[in-house]
């Protein structure tokens, strides 16, 4: 994970922006972070969705 702080609880994993990065987004603007995931085969279904601020995210 890059520009994030993660937080796994089980299945479950939060981030949020490390002290002092990112902490005013101008409004209109945009910040990048990103994550790389993986799985052992069979143990974890294709998400249905992902969120953020409980906002729906969509992939590019």
């Amino acid at each position: 994970m890059w520009n994030a702080v993660p937080v796994q609880d089980g299945r479950a994993v939060t981030t949020s922006n490390p002290s002092g990065y990112n902490v005013t987004i101008a409004p209109g603007a945009s910040v990048d972070f990103g994550f790389n995931g993986s799985s052992t085969a069979g143990t974890n279904g294709v998400p249905t969705a992902f969120t953020l601020n409980g906002k729906a995210c969509t992939t590019v």
